[in-house]
């Protein structure tokens, strides 16, 4: 599991019973897991319309913006705890 020790976990909307989640890592690395349900097809049209009227500025989210050519430098860049990487953009 590409977590540090001790690091947080976060699940979002993950549905069925066959999935297979590697408890026992969790417990070994002394892990934090948080879970939520996230209803996107019903706030999609609401936060185009924040964007839009200037309510909601989700630019602070891309840190970094790379070609998809790049895309193992990319993932190195988001799990290195000293770059600051928030989310990652690969443009084909």
């Amino acid at each position: 599991m590409s977590c540090r020790k001790t690091g947080v976990v976060s699940v979002l909307g993950v549905y069925g019973v066959t999935d297979k989640f590697p408890m026992g890592v969790l417990t070994n690395k002394g892990l934090t897991l948080r879970t939520a349900q996230q209803s996107g097809q019903r706030d999609v049209s609401r936060m185009f319309e924040f964007i839009s009227s200037g309510q909601l500025d989700p630019s602070y989210l891309i840190t970094h913006d790379l070609p998809l050519s790049d895309a193992v430098a990319g993932y190195d860049i988001f799990k290195d705890d000293k770059s600051d990487c928030v989310r990652a953009v690969f443009r084909p």
